[in-house]
């Protein structure tokens, strides 16, 4: 099962292995959760569904990543032809749905997706993370402005342009914390920009790469676990009710 993140096969470039993002997407499917305009084929998006979710909401789309319907196959696009399921995750008095429970009986949020590896959840705060099944957390690439991964850091996921929900929050090893996409206008989604940046943390060896280059990313800042609503240790197993 594959829910597609929106984004186009990575650019060519010189940079942290071209795409440092692109071992990591080929071996699992991608959770994170971006907004479109409604009626794009992607796999999450703000949803204009008023009589489902009268307090609005996200709409989640699903399917395999197959070719079907005049799509084109392992694209790293959901396209309309491909999706399978369709569903709403509502905000406020009528959300509901399946929620993830932590070994100790600890909600950690309402299910967006899941996979074999990993599985994307909505807060009780309304942000947007991704959980393994230990309950740690799914780890992307994240770049920064200075060498030595230290200044301003970058949330990374492919170097096209695209925009993702203003509360997805991902973890940063070398931050050793959630970071939020920086958010001055308080806009729903936000787009992501051409920044410089001059080293990234690779998840493939575990440490600081001192490479740089200028990509498509956001400029992040570090949120704690209580603000995004989750529970300072996640006891495995994590299991849907």
């Amino acid at each position: 099962m594959h829910v597609s993140g929106g984004a186009s096969a990575a650019q060519t470039r010189s940079g942290p292995e071209t795409d440092p993002g692109a071992a990591e997407r080929a071996r699992a499917p991608d959770f994170t959760p971006l907004v479109r305009e409604p009626g794009s084929p992607t796999s999450r998006i703000l949803c204009g569904c008023g009589d489902t979710c009268p307090d609005s909401g996200i709409t989640v789309t699903s399917g395999l990543d197959n070719g079907d319907g005049g799509g084109t196959a392992r694209n790293g696009n959901l396209e309309t032809g491909e999706v399978d399921f369709t569903s709403h995750v509502c905000d406020g008095a009528s959300s509901g749905g399946s929620q993830l429970v932590d070994g100790n009986g600890t909600v950690i949020g309402t299910v967006l997706g899941a996979s074999l590896e990993q599985v994307a959840v909505r807060t009780g705060n309304g942000y947007l993370v991704s959980l393994k099944w230990d309950g740690t957390p799914t780890i992307t690439y994240t770049l920064y402005s200075n060498t030595g991964c230290s200044g301003t850091p970058y949330i990374y996921l492919d170097d096209v342009e695209q925009s993702i929900h203003a509360k997805t929050a991902v973890w940063s090893v070398q931050s050793n914390a959630y970071l939020l996409p920086n958010n001055p206008q308080n806009k729903a989604a936000i787009s992501s920009q051409q920044n410089a940046y001059a080293s990234y943390w690779d998840i493939s060896t575990g440490a600081c790469s001192d490479s740089g280059s200028t990509i498509w990313s956001w400029p992040a800042s570090t949120v704690s676990k209580s603000t995004l609503g989750l529970p300072s240790t996640i006891v495995a197993p994590l299991t849907v009710q």
